[in-house]
This record gives C-alpha cells, structure tokens and sequence, in this order.
C-alpha cells in the first residue's frame, strides 16, 4: 500500500497496567504486546512504560514521560533500521523450577539490578506467583544472583502449572523494580533531562514447566 520497499516496522511501548478498575482487571494490552513481537520481528517492543514520569492524571505520561519514552523508540528503531540487530525489552529466556526456588535468566544489557529509587519500591521486586487456579502463592525473596539472573524464593514449592508474573498489581500502576544497567553507558539528553537508557522489565507472564 505504501510503495516501500521494506514492510513496515511498528515500534511500541506496553502502556503499563492500572489495576484499580475494577477486580477482574488483568494486563491483556500488555502481554499481548509482547507475544507480538516475539512472534514477528516488524512489531518492536522498545520497553514498557510503568517507569516514565506521569502527569498528576496516572497513568497519562507527562511531557517529561512522552519524551524519555521517544527516545526509547528510536533507541529501538537505530538497532532493527539502521544497525540491523534483533531487539528486545528485557525479558525472562528461561524459568528453572527447583522445589520452593525459581531461577530465571534474562537478557540484559550489562548486569541486572534491582532499582527501588529510579521506580517506587514494589513487593517482591514487581513479581508475584499464582497456581493454576490462580491462587496466590506468596514469595519470600527476590535476588538478583548473576548478571543475567534472578533468583525467587516461594513460601511454598509452586507446581508445573503455576505462573510467574511481573509488572501485575492488585491496586494502583503495575510495574517492578528489574532493570538492567545499559544507561550506564547510553544516556538521553545529557545535557538537560540526562536519563540513563536502562532497559526495565517487560510486563510477562510465564508458565511454570
């Protein structure tokens, strides 16, 4: 339709979760986001958008948010136009179940971190397990033990069947506090906003194998 010569590239951002609407609230918008672009490679998810600066109106981004999230945009379009490189958010690769401990292996760039000054602090990190059922099952702790890993520790050994989320939340703005640390060397607009370009976590939920 457009005479191009290339298909069509749509960059996103998972517009973050207001989960005080109503009790059957769930990020479908979100999630769905991300199956799309690990289903096709013209749809770019360039990161989720709990971390960006809101107006007084939450969850609207304020001039600041709108900014610092276009600069994430075309953060992600240098890397599939110009530079030619597969791009991703930060995202779970692979879930190791292991009794009450889950260890779950990222794809950041530089090592993980878990930031609770950047982003308000969030329960467990931003991440929460429930069974099939959809049943709550509580975590005791979220650390991050390897550059690319975090590991969870249940109350209880969560089953095959269980999912691990993150970025969900009963009340209020989901989000977590999972980053990586590539704004230590990519910063936007040093000399006025000067936001280091961390990659966050995207909004996921996984089944337990």
């Amino acid at each position: 339709m457009t005479g191009q010569a290339e298909d069509v590239l749509c960059v996103m951002a998972q517009p973050g979760w207001a989960g005080n609407y109503e009790a059957t609230d769930y990020p479908w918008a979100d999630l769905a986001m991300l199956e799309l672009s690990e289903a096709d490679p013209n749809f770019v998810l360039a990161c989720p958008a709990y971390f960006l600066p809101k107006s007084s109106d939450t969850p609207h981004y304020n001039a600041q948010g709108n900014k610092i999230r276009g600069a994430y945009y075309g953060l992600a379009m240098k890397r599939k136009v110009v530079d030619r490189q597969a791009f991703a958010p930060l995202k779970p690769l692979s879930i190791r179940r292991q009794g009450k401990l889950l260890t779950v292996r990222f794809n950041p760039v530089g090592a993980l971190k878990i930031d609770t000054m950047a982003f308000a602090s969030v329960a467990s990190a931003g991440f929460s397990l429930v069974t099939a059922a959809g049943a709550a099952i509580a975590i005791d702790r979220v650390n991050v033990t390897g550059r690319d890993t975090v590991t969870i520790t249940a109350a209880t050994a969560p089953a095959a069947g269980a999912k691990l989320r993150y970025g969900f939340a009963a009340t209020g703005v989901g989000g977590g506090n999972l980053r990586d640390s590539q704004g230590d060397v990519i910063v936007f607009d040093p000399a006025g906003l000067n936001h280091p370009m961390h990659n966050w976590c995207a909004l996921f939920e996984k089944v337990l194998s």
